[in-house]
């Protein structure tokens, strides 16, 4: 018996220890219970089994194979329901980073080809966006979202668009929730930034002034080396950048079609910009073309995928608030302000293309609409001043400020205000003329009283 014994193999794991067999055992014990046991028997069953699977995975004796792993997710379905969101999320965001054929960090936001476990990569990936803003009461949840980003990175050309849904839709509140970045099986996942211009500038920023990182991951999997560098001219046909900037528009739309709405915060605004500025570059260079009506009709999708419909503008609903901190983000030297009045400048649409110079018109319209409104917070911090830069976008806005209600979804000091920044002109002089609590303050200023 103890020859036997000594003439076993001892350089692989034994049977009973690999993750499938143990995997299996919980899922028998765990349907056993639902089957016979009470809802707290089952609650408590699946509180110990969600311990246990941590374990068994943080543990370097067990393998992570495909079996493993798709084990591991139907175990987490089994006990979705009889534990919080944040103890399925910490879990199945152990298993998500431990899934087979997962790229090398150098490759973590890069498009990846399927494999066999592309379908339960996929799945997973619903089942934790599902849960994601609920199972945010811990911090040990932030790196769900890094890792979501990740995966939409590298599957996005293998989902459907109902796959994406949750994720995209959940996006703009765990943006903000995964500012910060935390450890988990000592690997660190941060947020990341994606631009078409002034990346580098861009990206040095506080890191809560991420762009939505449902939107990043979509630019990374259409731009497998980053969007940084592709000018609006290389995305003409013909151009360096024209196919990539072809894929990205098609998930856009794609997505917007669905309608699915992916709210836009802070600094989305500056991404968001750049995107428009080479979809109305392509409208205008290659008008009259087929693929110019495309991006003319993509071009309207996107705003209206991203873009507040507020009646009224107030602290709730601007698109620059940060609740919950001391400074807010966007007065940082005026730097984001800089970036999307640049990038709107130059965006232009021909008239043969009504639909989307209507919608580029509102896009800039409520920009301006929402800066007007944050700015006297971030006048608070730093002698904050952005004059120049709400008079030069409301020149661009000519034509939504001449309208009777142009200034309707503003109260009664953000309508002061902008006038008051305003360029003296026409239109500036017409809204005085309409509003004449305006007027009076305006004109009481300048008598000095």
């Amino acid at each position: 018996m103890m020859t036997a014994k000594a003439e076993l193999p001892t350089t692989r794991p034994a049977p009973w220890s690999r993750i499938e067999l143990l995997t299996k055992d919980w899922l028998k014990e765990l349907r056993e219970r639902k089957a016979y046991g009470t809802l707290e028997e089952c609650q408590n069953l699946a509180l110990l089994t969600r311990k246990s699977a941590s374990d068994a995975m943080h543990s370097t004796n067990l393998q992570h194979d495909l079996e493993g792993f798709v084990g591991l997710v139907e175990l987490l379905k089994e006990i979705e329901g009889l534990v919080s969101a944040t103890e399925l999320l910490t879990l199945g965001t152990v298993i998500m980073i431990s899934r087979p054929n997962r790229p090398y960090d150098w490759a973590s936001n890069k498009p990846v080809e399927a494999n066999d476990s592309t379908p339960t990569v996929i799945e997973l990936f619903g089942l934790l966006s599902k849960h994601a803003v609920d199972g945010f009461d811990s911090v040990n949840c932030v790196n769900a979202t890094h890792v979501l980003r990740q995966v939409l990175a590298q599957h996005a050309h293998l989902m459907s668009v109902e796959q994406m849904k949750p994720f995209l839709e959940a996006s703009p509140t765990l943006t903000w929730k995964c500012k910060e970045t935390v450890n988990i099986q000592a690997t660190r996942y941060s947020p990341e930034s994606a631009y078409f211009r002034s990346q580098e500038l861009l990206s040095t920023r506080r890191e809560w002034t991420l762009p939505n990182q449902a939107l990043v991951a979509l630019l990374h999997n259409s731009f497998p080396e980053g969007p940084e560098g592709c000018d609006p001219a290389d995305v003409l046909v013909g151009g360096s950048g024209a196919e990539s900037f072809d894929k990205l528009t098609s998930k856009l739309l794609y997505i917007a079609n669905a309608g699915i709405k992916i709210g836009m915060k802070r600094t989305d605004v500056v991404l968001i910009s750049q995107i428009l500025e080479r979809m109305t570059h392509i409208v205008t260079v290659e008008a009259g073309t087929d693929r110019a009506k495309h991006y003319a009709t993509a071009l309207v999708s996107l705003i209206d995928m991203v873009l507040p419909q507020a009646p009224k503008i107030n602290s709730k609903n601007c698109i620059y608030a940060a609740v919950g901190i001391k400074k807010n983000p966007m007065c940082d030297d005026g730097f984001f302000n800089t970036c999307t009045l640049r990038a709107l400048k130059v965006a232009t649409v021909p008239e043969g293309y009504p639909e989307a110079v209507e919608a580029l018109e509102n896009f800039r319209y409520q920009v301006l609409l929402h800066t007007v409104h944050i700015s006297p917070t971030l006048r608070k911090f730093d002698d904050f001043n952005d004059d120049d830069h709400i008079a030069e976008l409301a020149d661009l806005c000519s034509a939504s400020l001449a309208r009777k209600t142009g200034l309707q979804p503003l109260s009664g000091v953000d309508k002061l205000n902008l006038v008051r920044w305003m360029h003296d002109g026409p239109v500036r002089r017409q809204l005085m003329t309409d509003n004449m609590k305006v007027r009076k303050e305006i004109f009481m200023e300048d008598l000095g009283l």
